[in-house]
């Protein structure tokens, strides 16, 4: 056992080295992939980001076509009014239902808003794109 025992010390140091070696290499890969996880769901969220905002200025797009829409009808009811009644005096309703149209033209119509707000515009990625195509 006394033969035995000079080389137990030097084991137990391999031993100990190479228990501190793993360890770090576990915390570099622990690191590592932390940081990819962290890339990973940053580029998530800008994906998903990208994709609201499409969404958003497609209602919005949307928005400003029925708005364009009412107010086309409101022209059309104007000058079809006009056309019918050249000399005969307008009524009360005819005249609210026009203003009533344009009222809700100009709720509808997302532009002015946008013009007095103003915001930074985030850009559209490729990816957003190639996901709401997929919709």
């Amino acid at each position: 056992m006394e033969d035995r025992l000079t080389e137990v010390v030097p084991t137990i140091q391999r031993l100990v080295v190479a228990a501190k070696e793993y360890r770090v290499r576990a915390e570099e890969s622990a690191r590592v992939y932390a940081a990819r996880e962290r890339e990973r769901y940053r580029r998530e969220y800008a994906r998903k980001k990208s994709v609201e905002r499409v969404r958003a200025l497609v209602a919005e797009a949307s928005r400003w076509h029925e708005s364009v829409l009412l107010r086309r009808y409101a022209e059309a009811h104007r000058s079809a009014g006009a056309i019918a009644d050249l000399d005969a005096p307008r009524s009360e309703d005819e005249g609210s239902f026009v203003d009533e149209l344009l009222r809700a033209a100009g709720a509808l119509d997302p532009i002015p808003a946008r013009i007095r707000s103003e915001e930074p515009a985030e850009p559209v990625t490729e990816e957003a794109e190639e996901l709401l195509d997929d919709d």
